[in-house]
This record gives C-alpha cells, structure tokens and sequence, in this order.
C-alpha cells in the first residue's frame, strides 16, 4: 500500500478495474475490500529500477503514452518491460519515499485526487509511506473496552483532557475514578490488514492521532474523528 497521508489515502485503480488503461488515483484504505489498493513492488537489480503491479490486475503503472511532459498522467497497463513502468524509489529525509519515472524524470505526484507524473518539487504530493502488507504484527489483546493505567502508577489512566468530546482535544494522564469515568475509557480495535490497533474514546467516537501527523521523538497525542473509513 502507497500512503500519502496521515488520513490513510492510498493510491487505487479506479473502481477496482482489470482493464487496460485504468487510471490510477487515491482513494480511502479501508479495513476491507480494499484490493484496488494493493500493489507488489519487484526490483531489477540489472537495471536497478522498480514495477510497481497492482496485485488484484496483474498489471502495472505505466507513464500515459510514454509521455515526457509535466503533468502526464498514470494508467495501469499489461506488463511490457517498457522505461513508462520503471521507477526509480528515493528514499527522503523524513522517511517518505518519493518515485521517480525512468522514462522522463519526473516524479510520481497526487494531484487533486488524481496520480500523474511532474517536476520534482520536493513537496508532499510526491512523498508516499510504503506500507508492507506482509510479516503483519500479531495481534496482541483482544479487540475491546479497556482503560489504559500506567506501570509507575496503577492509579493513573490515560483520559482526555476535561473529558472533551471535540476534535483536537490532549490526552493526557489523570486518576481513575468508580464512576464518571467514561472519557478515560476506550475502545481498541486491531486491523488485520495492516497489524496496527486503533484506539477510540469511548465517549466521543474520536480516535488517538499523532499531532499533526509529527514524525518526531516527543510528539502528542490528540484525539480525532475518524473520518478515514
């Protein structure tokens, strides 16, 4: 799965087709049906570049009609070994990976919805998670209702803050109390797909969200609604 955001859009064959020619565009990764969205990478290493095959196709991205010009766009099309279905990957600074097209240089890119190929910027649109659908992490606990105490102090629990329902509002710690304590309660649900949890406050239906998607040591935690599917 290529991500390119915190929100989980991930690029897709429209309308999950196997047909020559399909565009290729984001759409929301969900917990299910979600084939459109997955892709196999396989390298070269003679030519020391990329396919990228949609696994429910079996075919590739491939350059527009070969084109060579900012702003072309992205199909799949029937494996052909052509430079339009090589990429090179860049691995950047923040962890992103950005895809470079062998054909014409250009960077893959998200525009408004849409996935094409222009100049490279360095900007967000041409930066991608990879996200492996295989060796997934086992699930640990079950899904459930739980609180969330800390080791230093079994008396303390994870909340939100002056029991919030907004968007954006702090977790932090506080006592555990017998009663009045549903926004110190949550709901933890494991998604097989990816091997990850999320983690929604019981009361206000609003999952826990690194900040602003930080990447960095130190980042908070805020609760969100999860408006991704």
């Amino acid at each position: 799965m290529f991500d390119n955001s915190s929100c989980h859009l991930a690029l897709e064959i429209k309308d999950g087709s196997k047909n020559v020619e399909a565009n290729v565009q984001l759409g929301t990764w969900i917990n299910k049906d979600n084939e459109k969205n997955k892709f196999q990478l396989t390298y070269d290493k003679t030519s020391g570049y990329y396919t990228i095959e949609s696994t429910n196709s079996g075919k590739a991205l491939d350059v527009q009609n070969g084109g060579m010009t900012d702003g072309t766009n992205v199909w799949q099309h029937s494996k052909n070994g052509t430079d339009a279905q090589k990429w090179e990957i860049q691995k950047n600074e923040d962890g992103s990976y950005s895809f470079v097209s062998k054909k014409n240089g250009l960077y893959l890119s998200a525009k408004d919805g849409n996935i094409q190929v222009n100049n490279g910027e360095n900007k967000s649109e041409q930066k991608f998670k990879i996200m492996s659908l295989e060796n997934i992490q086992p699930k640990t606990i079950e899904d459930g209702i739980y609180k969330i105490e800390t080791t230093a102090n079994t008396n303390k629990v994870i909340e939100v803050n002056e029991s919030s329902i907004n968007n954006g509002a702090n977790i932090k710690t506080g006592d555990w109390t017998e009663t009045d304590n549903s926004y110190k309660k949550f709901k933890i649900t494991y998604n097989k797909d990816d091997g990850y949890y999320t983690i929604e406050g019981l009361m206000s239906e609003k999952v826990f969200d690194a900040q602003n998607g930080g990447m960095a040591n130190g980042e908070k935690l805020e609760k969100w609604g999860n408006y991704c599917g």
